[in-house]
């Protein structure tokens, strides 16, 4: 598997709107996945972010995270949003132009 996190800038995303640069800001971007199938369906996704988002919390004074599952990944929009992302709006896919993807937006108390 994989999981980073990164501060989010003017250019993690490619924005359709104005009010979403204005909600993400100074927030922070995850991006993770777990390659092994064998391994899905089992909580490690659910557990392994509430501890980042423990640690972002306590360490880095983290309120708001991002997400951008592609639209055509239903299994990636339902987990997001099983843990908590709200859709924010659609985007052009980082690296495909031709594809959508889902900005998610999670508030941390």
């Amino acid at each position: 598997g994989y999981i980073q996190y990164y501060p989010i800038t003017k250019d993690s995303y490619a924005y359709e709107s104005a009010d979403a640069i204005l909600k993400t800001k100074d927030g922070y971007g995850l991006d993770m996945f777990i390659g092994r199938p064998e391994l899905w369906n089992k909580g490690l996704g659910s557990h392994t972010i509430a501890l980042i988002e423990t640690y972002l919390k306590a360490e880095k004074q983290v309120k708001i995270l991002c997400v951008d599952p592609m639209t055509d990944n239903p299994r990636a929009l339902h987990f997001w949003s099983k843990v908590g992302f709200k859709p924010l709006e659609e985007i052009k896919a980082w690296d495909d132009d031709t594809k959508k993807s889902l900005l998610m937006m999670k508030e941390l108390d």
